[in-house]
């Protein structure tokens, strides 16, 4: 992923170059240390996917330049850092993450997954029954649900029938670790988890699944996992 850092403090820049270098997968890396020489790259037209960008700059204001970014770039991921973690609350309709400094190599390496997730995101191939395939975003199913010989996916937007098995297709979203069972019928995305019943979980959308006692340690740890990689 190509990946920029704007930070005036040579000394926060480096750490989060040595964070960015320590992830599981190679990156091509950027620094500039002014707002407005960042600015000018972005409008000739180099190249970069993600970026994390300090709020306060000595020659521009950070949340004026992130405005600046999505005008220019919809799809760049913009990671706001700053030591004031009081500006979380005016962040969230300008950015796509805040992290407070000093941000941690977990906590960085969190972002590079989500901005590489929102801009590559793993694909599910579905076979339907007319024999044609549809590629699915894993990030998109709410949850999976298998009736006598039927299963269904379902996502946001519709819903898919296959016949193929809920163990298959657990296999199959393997690489997408947010999803676990609750149930012997249901395979849920805990992106979309909301709330714990008695003996049901109800996700985002209102969807309640039933939560049964033999699935019910499994799927605590699996939330407990869930819960502290978004921490992370």
């Amino acid at each position: 992923m190509k990946i920029v850092i704007c930070d005036d403090s040579p000394s926060d820049a480096a750490e989060l170059r040595a964070a960015v270098e320590s992830h599981s997968q190679a990156h091509e890396v950027r620094v500039y240390e002014r707002g407005r020489d960042f600015l000018t790259a972005v409008e000739e037209g180099v190249a970069m996917e993600l970026v994390f960008l300090d709020v306060q700059l000595p020659d521009a204001d950070g949340w004026d330049l992130a405005k600046a970014l999505k005008k220019l770039r919809p799809s760049l991921f913009v990671a706001m850092v700053t030591v004031h973690g009081e500006y979380i609350f005016d962040c969230f309709d300008r950015v796509d993450w805040f992290a407070p400094k000093p941000v941690s190599a977990a906590r960085v390496h969190r972002i590079i997954d989500a901005a590489e997730e929102r801009l590559h995101p793993q694909m599910l191939t579905l076979t339907l029954p007319e024999k044609i395939e549809a590629h699915v975003p894993m990030r998109d199913i709410l949850y999976v649900e298998v009736q006598r010989n039927h299963t269904t996916v379902h996502t946001g937007a519709r819903d898919y029938q296959i016949r193929t098995s809920l163990k298959q297709l657990r296999q199959a979203l393997a690489a997408y670790p947010a999803f676990t069972q609750c149930h012997a019928s249901f395979l849920v995305n805990l992106d979309y988890y909301q709330r714990l019943g008695k003996d049901e979980i109800v996700l985002a959308d209102g969807t309640r699944l039933k939560l049964t006692r033999t699935y019910r340690k499994a799927f605590m740890d699996a939330l407990a996992a869930h819960l502290r990689r978004g921490m992370s």
